[in-house]
């Protein structure tokens, strides 16, 4: 019988509860309005987490689902390689509403190509929005005391810029959550480097080649997707 990479992914997440002793620490790194598979666990307000969604439009719908989680931080900016403003392209609720599929609404991205509305069959419905951009790395050094178990990307194809700026031996995420399929050739290598010398497994149910998955036991049994989830020992 398969399983998703969402019902791993929060089996993960127990069993580091329980080898923790504690509730870990979540980042998530492109948001929308936070409604996804995990929600009504961080909603319980027992885990610290940072949230990052850059358009004003879904950063208010953010801030609402989780209203009253304090220890919750919503960051209304990009995370790149970038500090201050920068352009990138989404699909506005305001002028569409229920003209294009609820998926278009996810795929907010600095690139061209991964944005929706051009090759996707209804063109020109995506466009240039200027949002505030900032650096994990430096967002790190803001928060100092603050230790990420739970890494979780999904940045329409920034997600890799993004890690190279995890300084991996301070940080050590035990879990990592990233959109796969939007990966460039030229940063697999880059992944799948990380995730062996870090002796981390992953499945891969993107059924990319690329990354074929190295957690044997669930070789063949993740239903596809587009997501990739990588853990190291508890």
């Amino acid at each position: 019988m398969s399983t998703s990479v969402e019902s791993l992914f929060t089996n993960k997440v127990r069993q580091l509860t329980d080898a923790l002793s504690r509730k870990p620490n979540f980042i998530q790194i492109g948001c929308k309005d936070g409604v996804d598979h995990f929600t009504n666990l961080l909603k319980t307000n027992e885990y610290k987490a940072m949230m990052f969604e850059p358009t004003p439009y879904w950063h208010s719908k953010l801030v609402k689902t989780y209203e009253g989680c304090d220890k919750i931080k919503i960051y209304n900016q990009a995370l790149c390689d970038t500090v201050g403003k920068i352009q990138m392209y989404w699909v506005d609720p305001n002028k569409h509403g229920d003209n294009v599929p609820e998926w278009y609404y996810g795929h907010s991205s600095i690139h061209y190509k991964h944005s929706p509305g051009h090759e996707w069959g209804l063109a020109n419905t995506s466009e240039l929005i200027t949002v505030s951009a900032t650096r994990l790395d430096e967002v790190l050094k803001e928060n100092p005391t603050f230790d990420i178990d739970v890494y979780i990307s999904d940045t329409e194809g920034n997600d890799i810029s993004i890690l190279r700026q995890l300084d991996l031996n301070k940080y050590k995420p035990y879990i990592f959550h990233i959109e796969s399929n939007k990966i460039d050739d030229n940063d697999v290598q880059f992944l799948k480097n990380l995730f062996e010398d870090n002796n981390y497994k992953f499945v891969n149910n993107y059924q990319d080649l690329r990354l074929e998955s190295t957690a044997l036991e669930y070789s063949g049994n993740i239903t596809p997707g587009v997501d990739l989830l990588a853990w190291r020992d508890f």
